[in-house]
């Protein structure tokens, strides 16, 4: 690790006691660069720092292989064996949080199977629980992240280890009930590592002391040599002028034809040609159809425009974003990996979610622009062209 960060305070370790940890959440194997680079920044950093410690963590989809060495056990997602009902994972919630391990054990004898058991079964070999950074703190994604992600916590408090919460974005929240939850759990944590000031006052507010804030986690990966990334811009057939354009789509009402005029304006004002880059790819999400398809419907005859090949890794995708002219993306994690190589960047949000996490985590840097996609298209190219003459990637 070229670069490091303080995740865990020197006052929590026990050099001669610490002998695993851990890290969950951060949906590795799914496909989503995202989160596994943010997993990856974490075990780079237990590597580097403390190489004695192993690591468990939960994976989506086997097989799933660490970059490092110190991930040496590893066990189904929490929530990806069987979905419980929203009322059962409240349950399972209050339960512990009020009862501890006296509600673990009534649980368990009613449902044999519960995911409890197998999380029980390994916090007693791990001396520290590190929630790793996964968006999922918010009414977005509250099934598994705030009621799921509270009812393990309070069960590893129950049996008095340590939790801590590395590089989260906290909100937006639709109901009370999701924001109250997650406070509680929160506040009931060792320490938390926010990765944006939005999130930070938020916390704050609400009466939170045990709380920092800094960069995402997965701003810390390693990139992949300049040797190696020209390999893969080599074949596929990219030259060293380049924009990367990253998107993807939620529901059906997704109107491509903003990326393509996005596309044209640069097209016809540079040399430059454009990379179509995922994010998320199989096996559970996959942006590369998207871009396909965007590819084929409006620019299939352009040599310019050329989508990516997989597979690749979030090292990849920040070398072939940090030897860019700039970044265009509606993924937020393309826009952390253009901060340490300090490409420009356009982020453009189309939902609470989304704007919270560019504006939040972006903060401070003067090479980025922040649109809302509803906005009017024809004032969305405006600004980008004057930030793109601001930044020398087109000329006036």
């Amino acid at each position: 690790m070229r670069k490091q960060f303080e995740l865990i305070s020197e006052k929590y370790i026990d050099h001669n006691k610490v002998n695993r940890i851990f890290i969950l959440g951060s949906a590795n194997g799914s496909g989503n660069l995202g989160d596994e680079a943010m997993f990856e920044s974490i075990t780079g950093y237990f590597q580097h720092k403390y190489p004695q410690i192993k690591i468990t963590t939960d994976v989506t989809k086997f097989p799933f292989e660490s970059v490092y060495p110190n991930v040496d056990k590893k066990l189904p997602m929490y929530g990806s064996v069987k979905n419980y009902r929203t009322y059962y994972k409240l349950i399972e919630f209050y339960g512990l949080k009020y009862f501890g391990l006296g509600f673990y054990n009534f649980w368990s004898k009613i449902f044999k199977s519960t995911e409890l058991t197998r999380y029980k079964n390994e916090f007693e070999n791990c001396d520290y629980i590190v929630f790793s950074g996964a968006g999922a703190i918010n009414s977005r994604f509250r099934s598994y992240g705030v009621f799921g992600w509270g009812s393990l916590t309070y069960l590893a408090k129950a049996m008095k280890r340590n939790v801590f919460f590395s590089g989260h974005g906290i909100g937006p929240f639709s109901a009370s009930y999701h924001e109250n939850c997650a406070v509680s759990f929160l506040k009931d944590s060792t320490a938390v590592r926010c990765r944006d000031e939005i999130s930070y006052s938020f916390l704050k507010k609400k009466g939170l002391n045990n709380i920092t804030w800094g960069i995402d986690d997965a701003y810390f990966i390693e990139q992949k040599s300049n040797v190696e990334v020209e390999k893969i811009l080599e074949a596929n057939h990219v030259s060293e002028d380049y924009i990367v354009l990253s998107f993807h789509q939620w529901n059906s009402s997704f109107d491509f034809n903003k990326f393509t005029k996005i596309a044209k304006f640069f097209l016809e004002r540079t040399n430059y040609q454009i990379v179509l880059l995922g994010n998320k790819i199989k096996p559970t999400m996959d942006d590369i159809p998207v871009l396909l398809a965007f590819k084929k419907e409006y620019f299939e005859n352009d040599a310019r425009v050329v989508v990516l090949e997989p597979p690749y890794t979030p090292q990849v995708s920040k070398g072939i974003i940090g030897k860019s002219k700039l970044l265009i993306t509606t993924r937020y994690h393309p826009a952390i990996f253009s901060g340490e190589p300090n490409i420009p960047c356009i982020a453009l949000s189309f939902d609470p979610y989304y704007y919270q996490k560019f504006v939040g985590a972006l903060a401070g840097r003067d090479n980025v622009l922040n649109l809302d996609l509803n906005d009017n298209v024809e004032k969305n190219i405006d600004l980008i062209m004057k930030f793109s003459m601001a930044h020398k990637v087109i000329n006036s």
